[in-house]
């Protein structure tokens, strides 16, 4: 486990420095202490146990994207950095078993994020405790909380990731009964959505029991997954007619784009790809959407999400498909073709609007029916669009083509968390503040569209000269 340790703080620091790798928990402390500090404006409007909820949400979430590692099992296997590759590939090579290769990854990935995000969150709240008065032992279970909804996550995640890779038929099965027992917890209140996540049942309510479950669903889960793990990860063979032709005859409407939408599109047919990037796109939203009608009904509280918010976190989440995008083949090969970054960033952008343009849409469509919002709908679409462009261009102006690289420089991460997050609260606030505001909600949501529509546009035309002289790299 030691050597995986060094072998991802390597991998991290070889995506900026490692001085930036090692100062982003002290950014996540700064951050979490100004979030702390600015709690008591909120506390009027959203219940601290909201907000508890909203915590264990964001963790819940975070927990089922990292413990999907078994999930891009075979895309580790096949990637090579230079003449190195990573750990896990070991056992191609020597008398070990990849089940227990597995088992010290999924042990590494869990201790290393929760010493290197959860931790420094935590500490953050304890060093704003003469500024807030909180409690240090409401902290401390806030802290244990956390890992145990992060722990049950990963190790879901984990196990689904697995049953996936051995029979897609029983993981869409598995996926559906989930989906459906979340609906009859929310949606039908049939039961305590509380069984489903026992963690966050014991930060409420205290009682061991809703531990111990929450403990001993992980460790099945974990065990369950490593069982299921093959002993041989070998890239699969394919062959392929050439489609390009006629793909490319598709894209004539995108001009001197048309060659690179062609290609793009085949890799993510070939690759299998789409419909891991249509999950990793829904899901989130479907989750958050769930877990939102949970707190609306089970928390005391007069703050409902109405339509819009919906509509800008459409577009926050879009960050992730742009992330798989850039992820999906090498690009190094492109240096020897007369063509240059931005052309192939812009490329991207077009997929990923393409990808995500309807499904955005369906969703906010149909929230709104399940809400009752329809008089909402017009601007929460014009919060998705904007939100969702602007977004994207936001993403792809500062990491380009190596987003999943970019994105763990210390300086760039504060920059896209900035130009994020601003955007964000001002369209939650808004929508927060809507029956007191009234029309005057509805200009001043349009003019932040506005603003985002012009940032966009700045940005994108400012990318060609950011990223011309950039080559193509890993």
């Amino acid at each position: 486990m030691t050597a995986m340790f060094k072998e991802e703080f390597r991998l991290q620091a070889s995506y900026s420095s490692r001085l930036s790798t090692m100062t982003f928990p002290v950014m996540l402390i700064a951050l979490s202490f100004i979030v702390a500090i600015s709690l008591p404006a909120l506390e009027s409007e959203v219940s601290t146990e909201r907000m508890i909820y909203m915590v264990h949400t964001v963790v819940l979430l975070y927990g089922l994207a990292v413990g999907a590692f078994a999930f891009l099992g075979r895309e580790m296997m096949e990637r090579r950095w230079g003449h190195a590759t990573f750990l896990l590939a070991v056992p191609q090579t020597l008398p070990i078993s990849f089940k227990t290769t597995f088992l010290v990854f999924y042990l590494k990935d869990l201790l290393y994020y929760i010493f290197m995000t959860l931790l420094p969150l935590t500490v953050g709240l304890l060093i704003s405790i003469p500024i807030t008065g909180f409690q240090v032992t409401s902290v401390l279970l806030l802290f244990g909380t956390m890992i145990a909804t992060f722990l049950y996550a990963i190790s879901f995640s984990f196990v689904m990731s697995s049953v996936y890779m051995r029979n897609r038929g029983v993981f869409i099965a598995i996926s559906v009964l989930v989906l459906g027992l979340v609906g009859a917890a929310g949606f039908a209140n049939l039961f305590d959505l509380g069984l489903l996540v026992p963690s966050i049942a014991y930060q409420f309510s205290g009682d061991p029991w809703a531990l111990a479950a929450s403990l001993s669903a992980s460790l099945a889960f974990a065990t369950w997954a490593v069982l299921m793990v093959e002993d041989k990860m070998e890239s699969p063979v394919m062959q392929v007619e050439s489609q390009f032709d006629e793909v490319y005859v598709k894209f004539g409407r995108f001009g001197r784009y048309q060659p690179y939408l062609a290609k793009e599109w085949i890799d993510l047919i070939r690759s299998r790809t789409l419909s891991k990037l249509m999950t990793a796109f829904v899901l989130p939203l479907a989750v958050l959407s769930a877990f939102d009608w949970f707190l609306g009904t089970t928390v005391s509280s007069e703050i409902e999400f109405s339509t819009i918010f919906y509509g800008g976190m459409v577009g926050f989440f879009g960050v992730l498909i742009y992330s798989w995008l850039n992820n999906i083949d090498y690009v190094e090969y492109y240096n020897t073709f007369p063509v240059q970054v931005p052309t192939i960033v812009k490329s991207k952008l077009i997929i990923f609007v393409l990808l995500t343009g309807w499904i955005s849409t369906i969703f906010v469509v149909v929230m709104s029916g399940i809400k009752g919002d329809w008089y909402n709908l017009p601007i929460a679409l014009v919060v998705m669009l904007s939100t969702s462009v602007y977004m994207v261009v936001v993403t792809a102006y500062l990491t380009g083509l190596r987003t999943n690289v970019y994105l763990f420089d210390t300086k760039i991460l504060t920059r896209f968390a900035i130009l994020s997050v601003i955007p964000l609260m001002a369209i939650t606030f808004l929508t927060m503040a809507q029956e007191a505001l009234g029309w005057r909600m509805i200009v001043a949501i349009a003019l932040v569209c506005m603003v985002l529509a012009t940032a966009a546009r700045i940005l994108l035309l400012r990318l060609d000269q950011k990223w011309a002289h950039e080559a193509f790299t890993v």
